[in-house]
């Protein structure tokens, strides 16, 4: 590919370099890799012809391509391989430039690339130690590496001027490559074989060709066989028949054997049946019978666009709408998804997921038509993000840092291949922890890193401990690829004599620093799979009388006009909104009652405020404004299980203790309160948002201004199952907070109602009596071990009284519908239809109206010529009269059009993402290869690995601080900011006074440098505050003194002229000048 690109970019005067940390952008490489349209590229440019040419277009060779560059270079730098030429231009430059001394210097100018001498990393080409082998006894191949440099040595000094190029494994080399290195060799041996026969090679080949074949062929019989083969191909008439024959012998000769003797046959025969004996075997029949086209069904389509759409495939994005287009011209608009892997691993994880849940009974789709699925389903590709969660970020970013770190063994004289190979390990983990490692994930799982139980279960505390029923014997082989590949780093950090001692102790405090962020990674993403459950137990646990709600701020919307400034642009704080999207099981009179599977609707509630602060007094005040909505119009609802991620507002004592003063003022109690693992990804609200801000983008592409929460309101009331209010809530002195000790620590929170009058047990009937107490139950891992009791009385909570939201009657638009699965599946099946089709069954009396007695007559066998024109009618005639016949009567015979799969795909896909219930995790135990370990292997973690660790907080030395503090300045006085990764790097290896300026144990990581960056802000922030409070305070006294002011308006201007900082907000800076100006124009 190297050398190809250079070609194509015309980079003949390129001198030898090292190619290392050189990069192509992909602009620049998907230009070089792709042709424009059918034309001559060098009639107006190389021969300056007034007609570009299009007949008789080829590809331009590397000779012709080399000749033509070399006859512009300098004035031109015409880079022409591969490009189109027509037939004149390119027999005109053929004749010119194919020559065997051009072919020769094409073969030869790229060379260096493949020279093995040249090493393409860190290491200096002006290296002292290029001699340098590594040892016999480090790797296999080595051995293999100095017998070739020794045969290459030889050909060199013999006068070899071609390429000698090396493989260790033949058969993986793709068709091209495999032919280029058998062309090479043979030019290898030729050159051999004129050393030891004197020029006479060619003839010496053919005679050991010849010897070859008769080693194992007797001629007389060889002969009988091959006439006989030969009759029996020319007395066969059907080409299978023939293939199933040639097949038998065309494996083991050349073709120029077969054509010898086999004169009836032809080379595209001979290809023909070694293809179908390489795939099928030798003479084995050929299969004649063309496999029908495959049908669908919607469960097919339905069961892969599930798995599609699971957690472990798809990431929901907050912003963002796509469009899918159906065959009949209909659009769909949905909301914009992240797929987390490639196509072909998905299809492969389907295909495995298929295998487990249904043991094989299952027949899936085609891989064809799940690659048009989804490609037709598209979703956006996972590139290049900001945003993602943190853990994903520092493991990635830690995977990087360690290929970089490998990059440098070179230096330290660390083989070559053993570096690419650790390389490779390492891509290789990183995409196991992000793609497959989700769905290994199991409750009870014989491998200790699958396993959710053993790996949440905290040995600190009973009441969160639980005990495995299984023996953890097992290993999986990624995991184990991980360990293996991180001990290799290590020993080569630690026992090679090459690296000086100081410098491996930074290294090895680098390589710990990015280890223990990927196992955080890891960690982190079994406790999300792990605590996604919780979802699904809440829905599994709603009946009539419940709802499950899942609640989350959405990003703040700035204000938007139709025509905005600069000036009112910069400076806006945006409006916070609220989202809670509510689901509860669908009633049993519109139900079928005989069927077991449950059936949910869902609606959505959005709170949009000009100004309120996002904590815990808000929420509450949300919570209790939905609870009574729902109430008032569903007076059977009376229970609740909520799901939010971990903000402050959500996942504090403030909100978690106001459970009973929300079940006194609505009557609706909240069973049960489960949170996302931290930033775990999206949830529907995310969805919905996005769906909701392109509500609003329309309605201000339509001249409408978006600049309170009310034009908010109106500009999204029109979407579908939407209640949206415009409301303010009035602030309110907190005078102490609430405290719960460890409940941070609180994952998953059950309330249960007792009556402490009666039995001091559970009752199974709310009630809001005085006697009644409420009990929590605790887990920090979702359903593992008991949990920990609390009573409600004990904890102290300051939410007796909830302020209630104030609205904007003018903005509050209230939808009361509710959107159900089933209509969704009715609206799937229903979407292609028109208005008046029927089934076929149901037409057949018409159609014995339709059919006159002269075609039924007609013979069934005979063609039928002529279709109805109108559009859906199934009725055919063999005559035209039998048509005009037909047309007069207007009786149409109307088939059910069966829509085509990509449409029933795409309908499905747009009604899936909008059902969060649909969303299950799916887990893969044999999508990974399992390594039985037969107790020889001592189980290195332990009992509550993949619990989140406890943050300890370190105060910066002197010496940290100022070099921190210095480079912040740097930054703010050049405008350069500092890069708090780079400098993370960087701290271990900087030296003063010859000496390394921090220990290892003192350098610190990027997440504690941005923060010391940010508390530097807060801080330079706070003195421009002050001073723009000093100023308005002097301005003031101005004004009280304005009457006997008689300055002068030179002197005023010296009083505009005050020296501050400028980054100011812009509206705090009007506010300013328009106070100065009233008191000055006095």
């Amino acid at each position: 590919m190297l050398e190809y690109l250079f070609f194509r970019a015309g980079l003949f005067d390129l001198k030898v370099t090292n190619l290392h940390n050189q990069f192509i952008c992909s602009n620049h490489l998907k230009y070089l890799k792709t042709n424009d349209k059918k034309r001559c590229h060098t009639c107006k440019s190389v021969r300056k012809e007034d007609v570009t040419g299009t007949s008789d277009i080829r590809n331009i060779s590397k000779p012709v391509a080399l000749g033509i560059w070399e006859e512009g270079y300098p004035t031109h730098r015409w880079a022409f391989y591969d490009k189109l030429a027509c037939g004149k231009c390119r027999k005109y430059f053929e004749s010119k430039y194919l020559t065997k001394a051009m072919h020769h210097k094409a073969d030869k100018i790229f060379a260096w690339i493949y020279d093995d001498d040249i090493f393409h990393s860190p290491i200096s080409l002006d290296s002292d130690d290029d001699d340098y082998q590594p040892a016999v006894e480090e790797f296999n191949q080595t051995i293999f590496t100095d017998n070739f440099n020794i045969l290459k040595t030889f050909l060199q000094d013999t006068g070899f001027n071609g390429r000698i190029t090396k493989t260790f494994s033949y058969a993986n080399l793709q068709p091209r490559s495999q032919y280029n290195f058998r062309y090479q060799s043979r030019k290898i041996l030729s050159h051999v074989l004129n050393m030891l026969c004197a020029k006479e090679a060619d003839i010496v080949w053919k005679d050991y060709v010849n010897d070859e074949y008769e080693d194992y062929i007797d001629e007389n019989n060889f002969d009988t066989a091959m006439t006989a083969i030969n009759t029996a191909l020319t007395n066969t008439d059907h080409y299978s028949i023939k293939k199933q024959i040639l097949g038998i012998v065309a494996t083991d000769f050349p073709p120029s054997v077969l054509r010898a003797h086999l004169p009836s046959v032809n080379t595209y025969e001979i290809k023909a049946a070694r293809k179908h004996a390489y795939s099928k075997g030798r003479g084995i029949p050929v299969n004649t019978q063309r496999e029908p086209v495959q049908r669908y069904n919607e469960q097919q389509v339905g069961h892969f666009l599930e798995f599609v759409i699971s957690p472990s495939v798809t990431t929901d994005m907050p912003f963002g709408k796509k469009t899918l287009k159906l065959t009949t011209g209909k659009t769909l608009e949905i909301v914009n998804t992240i797929r987390n892997t490639i196509s072909t691993r998905i299809i492969q994880q389907y295909h495995s997921y298929c295998h487990e849940t249904t043991n094989g009974e299952f027949k899936p789709l085609s891989d064809s038509s799940l690659y048009a699925i989804l490609e037709g389903c598209s979703a956006s590709t996972r590139k290049s993000m900001s945003g993602i969660d943190n853990y994903a970020a520092n493991g990635s970013t830690a995977f990087d840092n360690l290929k970089k770190m490998c990059d440098e063994f070179a230096i330290f004289h660390v083989p070559v291949d053993t570096i690419v190979q650790l390389q490779k390990a390492l891509q290789q983990c990183r995409n196991y922890i992000k793609i497959d490692y989700k769905t290994h994930i199991s409750t009870s799982s014989t491998i200790a890193d699958h396993c959710s139980t053993f790996g949440l279960s905290d040995q600190t505390n009973h009441d969160w401990n639980e005990t495995c029923d299984h023996a953890h014997t097992n290993r999986c082989e990624d995991c184990l690829l991980i360990d293996n590949t991180f001990s290799q780093i290590e020993w080569i950090l630690k026992e090679n004599k090459e690296i000086p001692e100081d410098i491996r102790i930074r290294h090895l405090s680098l390589f710990n620093r990015h280890v223990n962020s990927i196992q955080e990674w890891k960690k982190h993403q079994l406790r999300a799979v792990h605590q996604d459950a919780a979802r699904n137990a809440a829905l599994g646990s709603l009946d009539e009388n419940s709802i499950f709600l899942v609640i989350d701020w959405a990003m703040k919307w700035i204000q938007s006009k139709y025509r905005q400034s600069q000036s009112e642009f910069f400076g806006l704080k945006g409006l916070p909104w609220h989202i809670t999207h509510v689901v509860r099981l669908k009633p049993s009179s519109t139900t079928d009652k005989t069927s077991s599977k449950k059936v949910f609707e869902s609606r959505t509630f959005c709170h949009v405020f000009n100004n309120a602060l996002q904590n815990s007094t808000t929420v509450i005040s949300i919570l209790q404004d939905v609870f009574k909505r729902i109430k008032s119009t569903y007076p059977e609802i009376n229970t609740a299980f909520i799901r939010s991620d971990n903000a402050g507002c959500y996942h504090g004592a403030g909100t978690l203790l106001a459970v009973k003063s929300l079940y006194d003022s609505t009557g609706i109690f909240i069973r049960r309160v489960d949170f996302f693992e931290a930033q775990a990804g999206k949830n529907v609200c995310d969805r919905k948002s996005a769906n909701f801000k392109g509500q609003v983008r329309l309605s201000v592409n339509e001249k409408n201004d978006c600049m309170t929460s009310s034009d908010f309101a109106f500009a999204a009331k029109s979407a579908k199952n939407l209640s949206i209010f415009s409301c303010s809530l009035p602030v309110t002195k907190i005078n102490e907070k609430i405290k719960w000790e460890g409940v941070t620590k609180y994952n998953n929170i059950e309330f249960t109602l007792k009556d402490t009058a009666s039995t001091n047990k559970s009752t199974t009937m709310l009630s809001r009596s005085s006697s009644t107490e409420i009990q929590i139950k605790t887990w920090r891992a979702f359903d593992i071990g008991q949990g920990k009791l609390f009573n409600l009385s004990d904890l102290k909570s300051i939410a007796d009284k909830i302020v209630p939201l104030q609205f904007d009657d003018k903005a509050c638009f209230q939808d009361n519908s509710w959107k159900s699965e089933e209509s969704s599946k009715v609206d799937v099946d229903d979407s292609m239809d028109g208005e008046d089709s029927m089934d076929v069954e149901d037409s057949m009396d018409v159609e014995d109206d339709l059919i006159d007695h002269a075609s039924e007559k007609s013979n069934s066998s005979e063609f039928l010529l002529w279709d109805c024109p109108v559009e859906g009618c199934i009725r055919q005639y063999r005559r035209y009269y039998d048509l005009q016949s037909h047309l007069d009567t207007g009786k149409h015979v109307l088939k059910k059009v069966k829509m085509p799969l990509l449409d029933k795909a795409k309908i499905m896909f747009s009604t899936l993402l909008e059902n969060d219930n649909q969303r299950v995790p799916v887990c893969l135990q044999n999508f990974n290869t399992i390594v039985n370990t037969n107790g020889k292997w001592n189980i290195i973690l332990s009992k509550g690995w993949a619990l989140s660790s406890p943050r300890t907080n370190t105060r910066f030395t002197e010496s940290q601080k100022q070099y921190l503090f210095d480079a912040y300045q740097d930054g703010e006085n050049s405008g350069l900011k500092s890069n708090p990764e780079t400098l993370s790097l960087e701290m271990p290896f900087i030296k003063e006074n010859g000496q390394f300026r921090f220990l290892p144990e003192e350098c610190l990581t990027t997440s504690q440098i941005k923060s010391y960056f940010s508390c530097l802000t807060r801080q330079r922030r706070k003195k421009i505050n002050d001073s723009q409070r000093s100023l308005n305070q002097s301005v003031t006294t101005i004004t009280y003194n304005g009457s006997n002011s008689n300055e002068s308006d030179e002197e005023s201007d010296d009083e505009d002229s005050l020296d501050y900082d400028y980054d100011v907000a812009a509206e705090q800076m009007n506010d300013f000048e328009k106070v100065a100006t009233q008191v000055l124009k006095r």
